[in-house]
Formats: C-alpha cells, sequence, structure tokens
C-alpha cells in the first residue's frame, strides 16, 4: 500500500487562505479515502488514520465506537445518529419525518373547531398517500398519533359530523393496518417515552372522538324518545276521541285496538328506558334497577312488534280472505295471546337464563340486555328480525292483492291510480311495522359506520311520531272521507285495514 499527503489551496493560486492538507493511499486492490490532516501529520495521527473502520459515502467515517449525526432525506425533517459498530455503521436512532406530516402537526398545535374538518381531511389524505412510508417509520407514526390527539382535543369545541369522523378513522385505519406491526413493537419497546406511549396516546384519541360520537348519539336517541313519547300520549288522546266512531266493524275495531297497544307497549318501554338510563352511569348501575329496567324496557318492546305482527296479520287476513268471518270476541282473545304472551314468554326465559350482572345486563352506560358475555340481546334480535322479515313478505302479498283488485275494477282502471294504491300501502305500512329497524342489520354488519348509527337511532327513537302521523292521523282522514264504509276502495282499505 502506497501513502503521502499534499498541500492544496482551494482559493485559487494567488490567495492568502491557509492550504489544506490531505492524506491518501492506494493498492493494487483499490483507492482508499481521503483524510484531512490539521496541523502537522506525525506517527500518532497516522496510526489513528489507519485505525479507522467504519466508511459510508453518506454518514462519512469514522473510528470503533464514534457517533456521526446525518440528515434526513429530501422529503423529510430530521436527523439520524449512527454507531460506528464491528466496522459497520449501526442506526442508534432515527428522528426522520415526512415533510407533509412535520407541517400538519406544526399545524395541529394551534388548530381549533372551524377548520377541523379541512385539515382532517388533510391528514387523512396525505396519511393515504404516504402509507408505504407511514407504516415503515417510527417518528412519523409517532407524529401522526400526536396529530390525533390534537385534533380530539380541538374536536370538543364543535360537533363533529359523519365526513370528519370517517377521515379520521381512516387515518387510524392505516396506522393500524397489518404493514404496521412491525413499527408498533419497536415503538412498545422504545426507551423513549413519547413513542414508548404511542400506542395509549392513539387509544385516547380514538376513545375521545368516540364520546363525541356516543354524545350525538345520545342526544339525537333522548331528543328522539321524548318527541315520540309526547306522539304515543297524543295518539291515544285522538284515539279515545274517535273510538266509537271509527269502530263500527270488527276489522276497523281490531285495527285500533293493535294501534293503542302499539302505541301503549311504546310508551311504557320508552319510559323504562329512560329509568333505566337514570339508573346507569359511566362506572354501571345497581343490578336489582337495572335488571327491572332492562326486563320491562325488552317486555315491552318486544310487545310493540307483536302487536305490529298481528296488524299486519289482520291486513293480509282481511284481504286474501275477504269472505272468512271470525267472531270480535275471538280476535281478541288471539291477539292478546300473541301480543303480550309471545314477549313475555321471551323475557322470562331469557332473564332465568341469563340471570346475574354479567350474564343479563349490560349496566355500563345504560341499562339493557348483554352481548359480550351472553349474547342476550339476540333475544330480542331475532324476533324483531323475525317479525320485520314476516310483515314484508305480508306487504308484498297485499301490494299483489291490491293491485290485481284494481286492475280488474273498473272504477280503478288508471295505471296512475294503482301506482297511488300502492304508494300508499307502502307509506302506511313500511313504517308502522318496524321495517326501518332493518337499519339495525347494517350496525351488524358495519359496526363502525356512523351514519349507519345516526340514521337507525333517529329512525327507531321516532317511532312513535310514525305511529301517530300513519296509524291515526292518516286513518282519522280515511275514516272522515269514506264514513265507515267497510266496501270502500281498495285505496281506502289500504289506509284503514
Amino acid at each position: 500500500m502506497w501513502s503521502d499527503e499534499t498541500k492544496i489551496k482551494i482559493f485559487g493560486i494567488n490567495s492568502n487562505k491557509t492550504p489544506r492538507t490531505l492524506w491518501g493511499c492506494f493498492s493494487a486492490k483499490s483507492t482508499g479515502r481521503l483524510n484531512r490532516i490539521e496541523g502537522t501529520m506525525d506517527g500518532s495521527m497516522y496510526r489513528g488514520i489507519l485505525e479507522t473502520s467504519c466508511e459510508d459515502d453518506v454518514i462519512g467515517v469514522g473510528k470503533e465506537e464514534e457517533i456521526q449525526t446525518v440528515s434526513c432525506d429530501d422529503e423529510k425533517v430530521g436527523q439520524k445518529q449512527y454507531k460506528c459498530t464491528n466496522s459497520t455503521w449501526v442506526l442508534l436512532q432515527d428522528n426522520c419525518v415526512l415533510k407533509v406530516i412535520q407541517n400538519l402537526e406544526d399545524q395541529s398545535q394551534g388548530i381549533n373547531g372551524g377548520d377541523l374538518p379541512t385539515f382532517v381531511e388533510a391528514l387523512n389524505e396525505a396519511t393515504q398517500q404516504n402509507d408505504v412510508e407511514v407504516v415503515s417509520s417510527q417518528p412519523t407514526v409517532t407524529s401522526i398519533v400526536t396529530i390525533l390527539d390534537n385534533v380530539a382535543t380541538a374536536s370538543s369545541a364543535i360537533k363533529v359530523d359523519q365526513e370528519v369522523m370517517e377521515n379520521f378513522l381512516q387515518t387510524v385505519d392505516v396506522l393500524v393496518s397489518p404493514s404496521a406491526n412491525a413499527v408498533w413493537n419497536n415503538l412498545n419497546s422504545d426507551a423513549n417515552e413519547t413513542r414508548k406511549n404511542a400506542s395509549s396516546n392513539l387509544l385516547l384519541a380514538v376513545e375521545k372522538m368516540a364520546e363525541k360520537v356516543q354524545d350525538a348519539l345520545a342526544y339525537i336517541t333522548y331528543i328522539g324518545v321524548g318527541i315520540s313519547m309526547g306522539s304515543l300520549v297524543i295518539c291515544l288522546i285522538i284515539e279515545i276521541i274517535v273510538w266509537r266512531a271509527l269502530t263500527t266493524n270488527d276489522t276497523a275495531y281490531m285495527r285500533h285496538v293493535c294501534i293503542v297497544n302499539i302505541a301503549v307497549s311504546l310508551l311504557i318501554a320508552d319510559i323504562w328506558f329512560i329509568v333505566g338510563a337514570a339508573v346507569s352511569d359511566e362506572n354501571g348501575a345497581d343490578v336489582g334497577p337495572c335488571t327491572a329496567a332492562t326486563f320491562f324496557a325488552h317486555f315491552f318492546y318486544l310487545a310493540m312488534f307483536f302487536w305490529m305482527l298481528i296488524t299486519a296479520l289482520l291486513l293480509l287476513y282481511r284481504i286474501v280472505w275477504v269472505f272468512s268471518h271470525t267472531s270480535r270476541a275471538a280476535m281478541m282473545l288471539i291477539g292478546f295471546f300473541i301480543g303480550y304472551g309471545g314477549p313475555l314468554i321471551i323475557a322470562v326465559v331469557t332473564v332465568a337464563s341469563t340471570a346475574g350482572r354479567d350474564g343479563y345486563i349490560n349496566s355500563n352506560n345504560t341499562c339493557w340486555l348483554n352481548w359480550t358475555e351472553t349474547k342476550a340481546l339476540l333475544a330480542f334480535v331475532i324476533p324483531v328480525l323475525v317479525i320485520v322479515a314476516i310483515n314484508f313478505c305480508v306487504m308484498i302479498v297485499v301490494l299483489v292483492k291490491l293491485l290485481r283488485r284494481g286492475v280488474g275494477d273498473t272504477e280503478q282502471n288508471d295505471e296512475k291510480h294503482n301506482l297511488k294504491v300502492i304508494a300508499k300501502c307502502v307509506a302506511v305500512l313500511t313504517p308502522l311495522f318496524g321495517l326501518t329497524w332493518g337499519f339495525g342489520i347494517g350496525i351488524l354488519i358495519a359496526p363502525d359506520s356512523f351514519g349507519l348509527h345516526v340514521v337507525f337511532a333517529f329512525l327507531n327513537s321516532l317511532q312513535g311520531f310514525f305511529i301517530l302521523v300513519f296509524g291515526s292521523l292518516l286513518d282519522n282522514r280515511g275514516a272522515t272521507t269514506t264514513n265507515d264504509n267497510e266496501h270502500s276502495t281498495s285505496s281506502d282499505s289500504c289506509v284503514r285495514c
């Protein structure tokens, strides 16, 4: 190996600047690196140069155990630290964060509620576009967690809408994707407390946003329940006033018996729902009051649906078997046996088979049937879905029968009138028979969908309003125009049956 040093005047030949001394070497195998010499070259300095063991075009050269700090790539900000170990530069610390994410973190420090929707959208867009770099960078993941925490804190000042929540959750989805598992494993074992707590901070940020969603849903639900109860009281008052005028035949009589029992069942169920919410809190509730509230709410909500089933069966009976006749007493007996007997059996069996705080009730936040441990909630979901399916089939049969009857009737040959008949039937039967509870299936399929939760809570909490409008008000109008004539047109039959 040959080595030598030389002096170079880097500012030109006539410059007064002190020349720089460089040392280099070469051999038959390759050329060596250049080393800048400070002062006079001596034996000690020569041996030090030869002891250098780490070399990299980006990091530079270094001795064993030496630490070097280098800047990040062009698309990132921050620094990296390397240590020379066994003739190799080993990464000690990586603080490089994507520039676009760092800029968003800086903006999030002083963000206010008004700027939140646009900001969260920009965050989601930046995360999605750089998902590969994000899930492979611990500093970038930590930075996004900090941003999400700032967003969750700022959200307390505004009402979180569906768009903000979706952008927030889509950003979280990138961070918790399978591709990020290695990053999270390293973060959880990192000595830096900020990085080590990243998973906890992310969970807290999600919980803060979830609280906003829960608050919005609770607000919608309680307002809806209040409107529902008021509507039901008005419905019952109307039924009392017009009872004698509208129950001149057996069909009309049973029709209004069903309406009254639906209204009473839903009203009592709503009352027990409020009682259950009142006796429960964040830390749970006493087993006794919560169990009672859950049992009666379960029973009366089921009774409402069973009376809806009876209404559908009555409609089917009067449309399909036109000339058949069953006494009023027999219809009343069958109605009350199905309407209250079925729910009572289901409610008693449920509480008997899942008795106990951990088996029957879910007392956190509100008293209702348990799902996590015993799946007691299925004792409500399954009967409701079965009734909804039956009522849907009945509605199809009724519409087909009415359409055929309209086509054969000289008074209803106009296709436009047939469409009007179908529209009225759908408008009355669909909400009245609880088909809107079918949105519950969507929640089971997509439990994270904020929109489905809002629609489900809104439509079902306003069930009492639907009963008032489609069960009493439209029925009274039909009775006024037809003078209680049982042999009215099929359009009136749809509203009155």
